[in-house]
């Protein structure tokens, strides 16, 4: 009878270990992996991140009622963290930020976004009790949120035609844009 038993939980166990590694598997179907680069002479940046589909949802508002609501901190993308990886010192969003891989993340609201640079970069999923241990971030910037007409299904990080030495670093969403300047020092 104890055999038994064990068989039963052992073939339990083979099959929920494999529905969980289907799930990790295939969760780049439904959120592709993107990468956002730019180069100008000797600087190079790169942001990776993974692009979620807004599906018919409500993606930015009043918790409760949004994918992603107000005041609360987002991964800003789907899966593992956003990285930002940077070849020389920039000016982010006006403030100092040495070469290296960060993570970023941010603080959506109605008009204005913080944008967050954390120097951990092992942070996946949302399960996090507290995501984004703010202790570890290295600058946090505010940022304008524009409303657009038009709607973006899926979520996009762009780098800007670069003016000088000054490039924008574009976050788009459902009706939501949001920009935050990069200046090489």
């Amino acid at each position: 009878m104890l055999k038994r038993i064990l068989i039963i939980i052992a073939a339990l166990l083979v099959i929920f270990v494999g529905y969980v590694a289907y799930l990790f598997l295939t969760t780049r179907n439904h959120s592709p992996q993107d990468i956002a680069a730019i180069e100008q002479g000797t600087f190079a940046a790169e942001v990776v991140y993974c692009q979620p589909f807004k599906k018919g949802r409500t993606i930015f508002g009043p918790e409760g009622e949004a994918l992603v609501p107000f005041g609360m901190k987002w991964r800003t993308g789907a899966n593992e963290a956003t990285m930002l990886k940077l070849n020389e010192k920039v000016s982010f969003g006006g403030k100092e930020l040495a070469p290296g891989r960060y993570s970023l993340y941010t603080i959506p609201n109605a008009g204005e976004w913080v944008v967050a640079i954390n120097s951990r970069v092992d942070y996946w999923g949302a399960g996090m009790s507290d995501p984004f241990q703010e202790e570890f971030d290295v600058i946090r910037v505010k940022a304008p949120a524009q409303q657009l007409d038009s709607v973006a299904e899926q979520f996009h990080i762009r780098w800007g035609t670069p003016n000088d030495s000054t490039f924008t670093l574009k976050l788009l969403w459902d009706q939501t844009w949001v920009q935050v300047p990069v200046t090489r020092l």
